[in-house]
């Protein structure tokens, strides 16, 4: 495996660990409430989509270094942020550079891991490199809640900045768009293909009537794909449940349990989820209907179980079971979407994926503490099943 791979998932690994590592020190720390968490975190999302957006056609063009120092100077602002200004005021700037940042990784890692490895192993790799980060991810927070280690939220910053920049030394510049390439005239030279073959041997026997006949059964055979803006709006609904419910937990848990064993339960639950994952994940399904039945199942599970949290082991099994559920439903439909859109507009299925992210907290600063609260999560999860039937 290449340096720049492991560095890139290191990297993507840190980041994702100083992203909960801030969130909840935020909730803890700074005492704030339910409505300014859900505000925060969707702030998060919007940067996170809009800086996604701007960087888009970069991607297109194949700047995957230019990403990369994008990423390194804001996660330089977002160290800078939090350390110069001890405050919640610091701590929420430095996480919205930390957005920024993520955004500009992701987007920079996944263009270098298409142009510099076979299209067949896009899915395994991006696979590979996500249960990887939930196991670093999860052992760290086991152990940072343990007390096992001792690191403050800036040293774990510090660590993700190091990371970044020995990610933006090590990758190689995308030179040739080729392998993009590639795959889309494969995808197209499959669709076609059969269509072909039928024409040129009716065509052959001279029967009109035989070819037109012909013609329609393959045409009926063909897989019939649901159009990519269909399957990135179930993305988006189906982050939005999550996300709905998961903006306002570190304040709902704040009166309940400390911190660190909170810690300890978003760390458990990654490990559990990473473990669950890898035999799943890999199977490669795409059927949409799947994910937007699991999509409703987790909604209601989270509606369910959210007032009755009150150990570790609660912590951990709802999240879980929260985040396998994604898991399964995002790679079903990431899958399907790639097919679907012939490897194009990557970055639009992670964008409205952010937007989900956004709508999300944001209707959970409006309704946290309401009679409404469980309905709008109920009615969000029947929602990313029906666009996707």
């Amino acid at each position: 495996m290449s340096l720049w791979v492991m560095l890139g998932g290191v990297s993507q690994a840190l980041l994702g660990l100083v992203e909960i590592v801030l969130y909840t020190f935020i909730a803890y720390e700074g005492g704030v409430s339910g409505t300014s968490l859900a505000l925060l975190a969707a702030a998060w999302s919007f940067v996170f989509f809009v800086a996604s957006r701007l960087m888009a056609p970069s991607a297109e063009a194949g700047c995957n270094k230019g990403l990369g120092l994008v990423a390194l100077v804001s996660m330089i602002a977002s160290v800078a942020s939090f350390a110069a200004l001890h405050s919640v005021v610091g701590a929420a700037i430095a996480f919205l550079f930390h957005a920024i940042a993520s955004a500009s990784l992701s987007v920079s890692l996944g263009l270098t891991s298409m142009e510099y490895t076979e299209y067949k192993y896009w899915v395994r790799i991006d696979v590979i490199e996500r249960i990887l980060s939930l196991l670093f991810i999860g052992g760290v927070l086991v152990a940072l809640g343990r007390r096992i280690v001792t690191w403050s939220p800036l040293e774990i910053m510090l660590a993700g900045l190091i990371a970044v920049a020995a990610y933006y030394a090590a990758i190689p510049p995308v030179v040739l768009d080729f392998e993009r390439r590639y795959y889309r005239f494969n995808r197209y030279i499959e669709n076609i293909k059969g269509y072909v073959h039928a024409i040129s041997v009716l065509s052959y026997i001279g029967s009109p009537r035989a070819m037109e006949a012909m013609y329609r059964t393959i045409r009926a055979r063909t897989q019939r794909y649901l159009s990519p803006e269909r399957v990135a709006l179930g993305a988006l609904l189906a982050t939005a449940v999550g996300e709905y419910i998961m903006a306002v937990l570190p304040v709902n848990m704040r009166d309940v349990v400390a911190l660190t064993t909170l810690w300890q339960g978003y760390g458990y639950a990654a490990v559990i989820t990473a473990i669950t994952l890898l035999p799943i994940a890999l199977t490669q399904r795409t059927n949409p209907v799947l994910a937007g039945s699991l999509s409703l199942l987790r909604g209601l599970m989270l509606v369910a179980f959210f007032p009755m949290l009150r150990t570790i082991r609660d912590i951990a099994l709802y999240v879980a079971a929260s985040s396998i559920l994604f898991g399964i439903v995002d790679a079903i439909l990431a899958n399907y979407f790639v097919d679907a859109a012939y490897a194009r507009r990557g970055t639009f299925y992670q964008a409205m994926r952010e937007i989900g992210s956004v709508i999300g907290p944001l209707l959970a600063a409006a309704f946290y503490q309401t009679p409404l609260f469980g309905l709008v999560a109920v009615l969000l999860s029947v929602l990313s099943l029906i666009v996707l039937v």
